[in-house]
């Protein structure tokens, strides 16, 4: 599908970000917001709380795990339409996509797979089947 198709959707951006190396969570900020700055120019309408949590994470000296962000991340869940998971490094591991992914089924809303350096606007879509996250040739055990 093109993802082009969400752009009257509200997105939630996931993305991974966690890691025990700290620059590797840093080089996961600054990918998102360059892809998050793509959706901007195109003009989807979005949150990506990567983009918006770390930088107050890190003048604040705040903890950057899911667990610490997982009430604002459900906010902004519910005010979106449809979450659209940044497939790069680290996607297929990340505690924290595979609890968006459960929190957006639980309210019967579509995820979606962005792999840009794949096809910029290809999207893929995002299942379940007992214990792995599914999607086209992808799949990870959760």
């Amino acid at each position: 599908m093109q993802l082009s198709l969400l752009k009257s959707s509200k997105i939630y951006l996931a993305s991974p970000y966690s890691d025990p190396a700290p620059h590797v969570s840093q080089q996961r900020f600054q990918s998102v917001a360059v892809f998050a700055g793509i959706l901007a120019v195109e003009g989807y309408t979005f949150i990506s709380p990567i983009t918006h949590s770390h930088p107050i994470a890190y003048y604040a000296f705040l903890d950057g795990s899911y667990d610490f962000w997982k009430r604002l991340d459900e906010a902004f869940m519910d005010w979106s339409d449809v979450m659209v998971i940044l497939g790069i490094y680290g996607w297929k591991e990340s505690n924290g996509i595979s609890q968006e992914y459960d929190y957006m089924l639980h309210d019967l809303k579509e995820t979606w797979l962005w792999l840009p350096w794949e096809s910029e606007q290809q999207i893929t879509r995002v299942w379940k089947d007992e214990n792995k996250m599914l999607c086209s040739n992808y799949e990870r055990s959760i």
